[in-house]
């Protein structure tokens, strides 16, 4: 798994020593903890029995999205080696809070599932919502909507710094997607799925290195 060979620097370790070398680690957060100790989970165990439901793309175990709207087109948060950073399309605004996870946790999961980067977003809103797992209150379908809109028009760009050596990827999420939903009727069924197609770049880097998790703890 990548992300524990980052951690591990790649060297083969007995799985009864990785919780001692994991807690010598002092970057990691409580929340990157978790993770990793779900990765681990699944790594040496049957996956229903650790209970994961779902996959989130490696990069963000150690960097997240703005948990709050940071009223800005550019905004970047990381370790002192990965930096994760986004820019906003000026239309749509920053993704941020817990729904653009959720958009995030649920494209890798699918992506995972289907092998494919072309992912159905069914035909309503309240169809999507039902994927998710939210129920199809106004709270809800009015914030998917914006927030699903400023994530696929969003840009992402992953840098690693390490001993004055430096390696970035720029990242476009979405190459083309066609939305027909309308906040204002979100029971109303189009005559056409909205899909999305992710970006192959953001394919590649979802898909060969998840991170396996529980959605519901997003």
């Amino acid at each position: 798994m990548l992300l524990l060979a980052l951690l591990l620097n790649g060297n083969l370790v007995d799985p009864g020593n990785l919780s001692k070398l994991l807690s010598e680690v002092p970057m990691l957060s409580k929340r990157q903890r978790s993770l990793i100790d779900e990765a681990i989970a699944l790594e040496f165990e049957d996956a229903k029995g650790s209970g994961a439901t779902g996959y989130l793309p490696h990069f963000l175990a150690q960097a997240t999205l703005p948990h709050k709207d940071p009223k800005c087109t550019y905004f970047e948060r990381g370790t002192s080696k990965l930096t994760l950073s986004i820019m906003a399309h000026p239309k749509f605004g920053m993704p941020y809070g817990m729904m653009p996870r959720l958009l995030l946790a649920w494209m890798c999961t699918e992506a995972c599932r289907t092998h494919s980067p072309e992912l159905n977003l069914g035909r309503n809103q309240n169809e999507f919502l039902k994927k998710l797992q939210l129920p199809s209150d106004g709270k809800y379908i009015k914030t998917l909507h914006a927030q699903t809109l400023a994530l696929i028009r969003s840009q992402l760009s992953i840098e690693v710094s390490n001993a004055g050596a430096l390696a970035f990827e720029n990242i476009q999420i979405a190459k083309s997607g066609f939305v027909f939903w309308s906040p204002r009727q979100p029971d109303e069924e189009c005559l056409w799925n909205s899909t999305l197609t992710l970006g192959s770049d953001f394919y590649n880097a979802i898909t060969k290195a998840p991170v396996p998790l529980k959605l519901e703890a997003l």
